[in-house]
């Protein structure tokens, strides 16, 4: 961290520190011992019974207690991956961090348990982030309403594009939240969005807030004085139209940026199709397994009675006939036909087991295919996902620029012919 700092420039730093780090010294950790992976892996963190005790606390305290001797106390300093922590166990864990001055602990909870994540606001002193996740402003604005986290960080690529992220500022900025951007980093398009989109909402507006302030000095001041100060306001601004200008100059030397969008296009549409196939056969795989699990069940519940049948049979054999009559029922029966009896009963358990294996191969196999056809889903999603961000960006990108640059002239021109 202190190398980002010092050999890297960076001016705000972010850290994971999850109870992993501790979690295999003893009594740091009280977590139940019986969960599959589906439970570990997709429960949300409140419904999985995982809580941090006073020594892990205290032993995560001291990366943070590191962190802060390494960096020191002006740097802004953020969290993130905490651990699947129940509710009461974040409150504790934002308590402890208060004396380093964290800027926020990430993701603590899933974003859509609003009342929990406000009496998480409410008792911890290190504030709340989240929002990589949600789409479009609605939840957002339920979320900043009730002032259930103490700062939102949407992404473009999942917050629904550009213009919702203004949309989304906006809000946050009328209810008094702060708004970080988040970067996942599906694509180069992407980040010049991401860039793109901190152009607006309160950057604009305080850069227009001073323009108006040029537009009533004195009359008497000087053109180049004048010249010098517009130049000075739009410095602040330099980065983020030089990323425009470069992914502008990029499409002018390629093809055309409308023969780019055809080509996004087609990549979209032919993602789309591949992600409804998957889609499809996703639901197959799933009905099969569903199938052969109640086919399994079903057979699995004859398992007691021919235990049953099994017992009977080695009691048949330890005894045999005891005067031409069967020790099992007491009927008068000829030896070749109790041995055929005795046949046919282990004959019905051989067919059970070998019933019983093939299922449990086949459901097994069903599991396999499911969790390929998932996983292939999720391929698919992300795929379409890339393909759907970059289409919209490069449609939307050679606007922008070009409102920007006719705004900014207006601006200076109006300036200029007041003076």
């Amino acid at each position: 961290m202190k190398e980002r700092k010092e050999a890297m420039g960076l001016t705000w730093l972010k850290m994971d520190l999850g109870i992993e780090m501790v979690s295999d010294t003893p009594g740091t950790v009280t977590n139940p011992t019986d969960l599959n992976q589906w439970q570990a892996n997709q429960l949300p963190h409140p419904l999985l019974g995982m809580e941090v005790t006073d020594k892990g606390i205290a032993m995560l305290e001291q990366y943070v207690a590191a962190v802060r001797d390494a960096v020191g106390m002006e740097i802004p300093l953020s969290m993130d991956h905490l651990g699947h922590l129940g509710v009461k166990s974040i409150i504790r864990l934002g308590k402890a961090y208060e004396k380093y001055n964290l800027s926020w602990m990430e993701d603590v909870i899933p974003w859509m348990y609003t009342d929990l994540l406000k009496q998480i606001s409410d008792q911890s002193p290190t504030p709340i982030l989240t929002g990589e996740d949600i789409y479009l402003k609605e939840p957002f604005r339920v979320l900043c309403e009730k002032h259930a986290i103490g700062k939102i960080q949407p992404d473009l690529a999942t917050a629904g594009g550009v213009l919702e992220t203004h949309k989304i500022g906006d809000m946050a900025e009328e209810f008094g939240v702060p708004m970080a951007m988040h970067f996942a980093g599906i694509s180069d398009i992407s980040e010049a969005r991401t860039a793109a989109s901190q152009l607006t909402t309160s950057d604009i507006a305080a850069t227009q807030q001073k323009l108006a302030m040029l537009a009533g000095l004195q009359s008497d001041t000087s053109l180049r004085q004048l010249a010098a100060r517009v130049s000075q306001i739009l410095t602040e601004q330099k980065g983020r139209v030089q990323l425009l200008e470069r992914l502008n100059t990029d499409i002018s030397k390629s093809l055309s940026w409308r023969e780019q969008l055809r080509t996004l296009e087609g990549k979209c549409e032919a993602a789309k199709k591949d992600l409804d196939a998957t889609e499809s056969a996703l639901k197959t795989a799933a009905d099969s397994r569903i199938a052969a699990g109640e086919v399994l069940r079903k057979a699995q519940s004859r398992t007691p009675y021919l235990g049953a049948l099994a017992q009977l049979r080695e009691h048949g054999l330890r005894i045999n006939l005891q005067d031409g009559h069967c020790p099992l029922c007491g009927s008068s029966v000829s030896q070749p036909d109790f041995e055929a009896h005795l046949k046919h009963i282990q004959d019905q358990i051989d067919l059970q087991n070998t019933t019983l294996s093939d299922l449990t191969a086949q459901e097994a196999s069903g599991r396999i295919e499911y969790e390929k056809r998932r996983n292939e889903f999720q391929t698919r999603s992300i795929e379409y996902s890339r393909a759907l961000s970059d289409c919209e960006t490069l449609d939307w990108t050679p606007r922008l620029r070009q409102s920007v640059k006719r705004h900014l002239a207006v601006r200076c021109k109006s300036i200029v012919q007041r003076d």
